[in-house]
């Protein structure tokens, strides 16, 4: 499907003024100016989606580094590139199924493995506060970038990503 739906976006991309009228003739007179302000309303949209999640990596991000910067300082942690490590995980957050777990939990667990219990407890720590500070704002900020009440939007992202099959 992934290969069909970049296909479709080339051949839409290459073709999109043909495509674009052809619409525009299939729709009645009074009722062209509709597709003008889909397409505003789409893009304002999605402009504010990809503003809200920006802050929200952004929270992440700053959560990460104070806490790496916090267990480096105490002795803890003993790595040189914790910004970089944390500019990563808040990237990563941003995807559905993984999220900052995708990397914290099996870093955690090789930790406890390796014996290293403190810097184990520190990243379980941090990712439970990443993910209580993240199930907080995450309605709060979407929904008030998008104009939408927060428990609106947090129902949307609960059914969403159960519709499309996420249990995160």
């Amino acid at each position: 499907s992934i290969v069909i739906g970049i296909i479709a976006a080339i051949f839409f991309t290459k073709d999109y003024r043909r495509v674009v009228n052809f619409i525009k003739l299939q729709l009645p007179e009074g009722k062209k100016n509709i597709l003008v302000e889909i397409k505003q309303v789409f893009f304002n949209t999605v402009l504010k989606m990809l503003r809200a999640y920006g802050v929200i990596m952004f929270i992440t991000f700053c959560e990460l580094f104070i806490g790496m910067t916090i267990m480096k300082v105490a002795g803890i942690m003993h790595n040189n590139y914790i910004f970089i490590i944390a500019i990563c995980i808040a990237i990563f957050d941003i995807l559905p199924i993984a999220g900052s777990g995708g990397i914290l939990i099996p870093w955690l667990l090789i930790s406890f493995v390796l014996g290293n219990i403190g810097q184990g407890i520190g990243l379980l720590v941090m990712y439970i506060v990443l993910s209580v500070v993240r199930q907080y704002i995450e309605p709060k900020i979407v929904g008030d970038s998008l104009g939408v009440h927060p428990l609106v939007t947090l129902a949307g992202l609960y059914f969403g990503l159960k519709l499309f099959g996420f249990n995160r």
